[in-house]
């Protein structure tokens, strides 16, 4: 889901949609820095936040090296993730935290209420996808950049599917599994399935150690997390 609202008073009422057994309901956690968003902030749904990924840009290799070999082989190369600037976030007004919140213990930073995002991916437009669409979207069509949550939700939505593809009964509790998954596997473990985001600032938010309000568990070590995930 690619899309949400401002948190409201009864929200709770719409859950039953996204109860549906063996089905993994994925939204973003929004465009807006440091706000929370319904559906991202149901209990029942897999909220995402965003990164940036930070890569050596042509100008800064060219100025120290001016070496072509070298330039060949270090444009583009990848140097770091942070938070993304505008990537929603934060404690919901009206859910009460999920036991699965609790345990991990995400009580002690989000008190008595849900804790958004879960997870993250690239959302930042510098560090955007390209796609092409054939049909004008406010008339323009052909190769486009495209980011935001609206584009790491999908992402993870995709990385779900491929670990229920790689399982004999697809995941009927996605974030409980998710979250006990990140208290057994040490980010500096190399068998990690999550990358720590340490820096970056969404809102009033910052990336901290560990879980935090922008990027939530972190980005996902893919491979590492279907290893893991297919076997619980």
């Amino acid at each position: 889901m690619s899309w949400g609202g401002a948190e409201f008073s009864g929200e709770t009422a719409f859950d039953s949609h996204l109860k549906k057994p063996g089905m993994t309901y994925v939204a973003g956690a929004g465009d807006i820095g440091g706000q929370t968003l319904y559906p991202s902030a149901s209990q029942y749904v897999l909220s995402v936040g965003g990164t940036k990924l930070n890569r050596n840009p042509f100008e800064k290799i060219v100025s120290k090296t001016g070496w072509r070999n070298l330039i060949r082989n270090q444009l583009g190369k990848f140097v770091c993730e942070t938070g993304w600037t505008d990537g929603g976030g934060g404690p919901s007004i009206f859910v009460p935290m999920p036991t699965w919140q609790t345990t991990f213990g995400l009580d002690k930073i989000s008190g008595l209420y849900r804790a958004t995002p879960d997870v993250a991916f690239n959302a930042d437009m510098a560090s955007g996808v390209a796609i092409y669409d054939s049909t004008p979207y406010n008339g323009v069509s052909g190769w486009l950049i495209i980011g935001g949550t609206s584009l790491a939700a999908p992402c993870w939505a995709g990385i779900i599917a491929c670990i229920n593809g790689a399982r004999i009964i697809p995941m009927n509790n996605t974030m409980e599994l998710l979250y006990r998954t990140a208290g057994r596997t040490s980010y500096t473990n190399p068998c990690c399935c999550f990358f720590d985001i340490t820096e970056g600032k969404a809102g009033t938010f910052f990336c901290t150690i560990g879980w935090d309000f922008v990027t939530g568990l972190g980005s996902p070590n893919i491979r590492n997390l279907i290893r893991f995930l297919r076997c619980i």
